[in-house]
């Protein structure tokens, strides 16, 4: 993991070993381990809130409920018991119903099968107005992913004034919407993010072949020069800028060659070794994941704030030292993101090692409690 803002990249990639494997609270913690809700999952949709549940249940929550339209509740339920599927997107009374459901969850996820339906999306908008209303739910970690991120893209203020961490794991193309949405940019390139810092095509030079009939060469590929392993100033200050676009507390991961977490103005890399191929459903399982994690970060920036009013004296003075000498630590958000996208990753490549190109998601969800061990050395 990598800081381009502190200037101690090798610093910061030490650290994070660390600050992963603290992350998940001890198993004799009176706290709830978290309980995950995933708004999604329509007739032709139903995989995606699967997954997105079960990955939060494998990786530790205590319960995972997906509110989804009457035709994909059955199905959900089906594929799994151990998550509440609750047809609630398209009654007439389940916006409200949705809204005292909610109140259970300690992180939402949005947008895992939920589908384009012009009067679903309105529902879900007006339950998430009513989060920011809510006192109890302000605070609340959000994670908006798939047909999650068009949503705010088509509703630019519906998360503006949400207190709690608002995440976005976006790919290229939904990098390209958010940015044409909140910055009016239609020049940025949404493969900006996977091609900076990591490989860049170049055209490569024509050659004769067989009969002199002209072939291009193999692309070539060049490696950025040494330094250029993360976002150009530029381009990691145009992300700071649609992140804060979003939501003054937004996290945005941008999925990629390599995965970039952009927070509080820092962008950081996540360049775990996965799976050769690409598997449908990688986005969900990350989705999940980090409903979870990023209630357990929201567990440690409690505990910082409830232990830093007290002490003072040589103690406080020794931290002010070792802070004068040393980059600040990536904030816990941060180390949330990062869990979920070397998590994903690792599964991933158990995933290929074992299935090869025939690999699903179901391979990956089933390498979870392998992944999770090698990620959090338990």
């Amino acid at each position: 993991m990598t800081a381009t803002t502190s200037g101690a990249e090798a610093q910061a990639e030490t650290q994070m070993g660390p600050l992963v494997r603290r992350l998940p609270p001890s198993l004799l913690c009176e706290a709830p381990a978290g309980r995950v809700a995933v708004v999604g999952g329509s007739l032709e949709r139903t995989g995606a809130p699967f997954f997105a549940s079960m990955a939060a249940l494998r990786c530790g929550a205590e319960q995972a409920l997906v509110l989804c339209t009457r035709e994909a509740a059955a199905a959900v339920g089906a594929y799994a018991p151990e998550v509440r599927a609750l047809p609630l997107l398209d009654a007439e009374h389940g916006r409200s119903v949705a809204t005292s459901r909610l109140a259970e969850a300690h992180s939402l996820v949005v947008g895992p099968g939920l589908g384009e339906d012009v009067a679903l999306q309105a529902l879900v908008v007006a339950m998430l107005r009513r989060l920011a209303e809510s006192k109890s739910l302000a605070r609340m970690s959000l994670v908006f992913d798939g047909d999650g991120i068009g949503l705010l893209a088509d509703n630019k203020d519906v998360v503006a004034g949400h207190a709690g961490r608002v995440y976005l794991t976006a790919s290229a193309d939904e990098v390209r919407k958010l940015a044409f949405a909140y910055l009016g940019r239609r020049d940025v390139d949404g493969r900006d993010h996977a091609a900076l810092g990591t490989y860049r095509a170049q055209p490569a030079p024509r050659s004769t072949t067989l009969h002199g009939v002209q072939r291009p060469q193999r692309t070539a590929i060049e490696k950025p020069p040494t330094g250029c392993g993360s976002l150009r100033p530029l381009c990691a200050r145009t992300y700071g800028q649609l992140a804060a676009r979003v939501n003054r507390n937004a996290v945005l991961v941008l999925k990629g060659r390599e995965d970039r977490i952009v927070v509080e103005g820092a962008t950081y890399t996540c360049s775990v070794s996965d799976g050769l191929r690409r598997i449908g459903g990688h986005g969900d399982l990350m989705a999940g994941f980090l409903a979870v994690f990023a209630y357990w970060a929201a567990l440690h920036d409690d505990e910082e704030g409830s232990s830093g009013g007290g002490g003072g004296g040589a103690d406080d003075d020794d931290r002010r030292g070792r802070q004068a000498t040393s980059p600040p630590p990536p904030p816990a958000a941060a180390v949330a993101a990062y869990a979920a996208c070397a998590l994903v990753r690792h599964c991933s490549r158990f995933a290929f090692q074992s299935a090869g190109r025939s690999a699903i998601t179901s391979d990956m969800l089933a390498q979870i409690p392998k992944a999770f061990a090698e990620c959090f050395a338990t």
